[in-house]
């Protein structure tokens, strides 16, 4: 066993009473930093969805038919794949099927969202009186089909036109 002098025992009784002092604002300063860290901070956040206007149609469309006859087309889908409801505008590029014997579009019909056929001309014609809602949240799919009248006398072979679909909000 050790033996410590008188003085010694003072100096170490001395350093007692500092040494609790120093744990006590230790653990004050500890304490006062753990209250700050439970501190709470609120924040608002906003995301913005932005529009997409989206549609997709079937692949291209193959009709026949004998001339003096009409031609009609199976049915296929124009789909609103985007996240806002959409009109369905519909137009053919072209004046006339080109071929050899060129068949004018005046006798070329869509059927539109009543099931009523819509005589296609390069200018838009409308499909969809009630717009087409979107994939999340409704019916968003106009089944439609397509016919060409041909005149008597047309000269066999292949014709193409275009069409063009339209998307619009308004």
């Amino acid at each position: 066993m050790i033996m410590l002098g008188e003085n010694m025992k003072q100096k170490i009784l001395g350093i007692i009473p500092l040494m609790v002092v120093m744990l006590f604002v230790a653990f004050l300063a500890v304490g006062d930093y753990q209250a700050s860290a439970a501190d709470t901070a609120n924040q608002v956040v906003t995301v913005t969805v932005n529009p997409n206007i989206a549609i997709t149609t079937a692949t291209d469309i193959t009709m026949s038919a004998n001339d003096g006859a009409t031609a009609t087309s199976t049915n296929y889908d124009v789909t609103n794949v985007g996240n806002v409801k959409v009109h369905i505008y519909v137009r053919a590029d072209n004046a006339n099927f080109a071929g050899s014997d060129p068949i004018p579009i005046s006798g070329y019909r869509i059927l539109n969202q009543a099931g009523s056929p819509v005589t296609l001309t390069t200018v838009n014609q409308v499909l969809t009186t009630t717009k087409l809602d979107t994939q999340k949240h409704g019916n968003n799919i106009l089944t439609t089909s397509q016919a060409l009248d041909i005149p008597t006398g047309t000269e066999a072979g292949d014709y193409t036109n275009s069409l063009t679909y339209v998307a619009s909000t308004s």
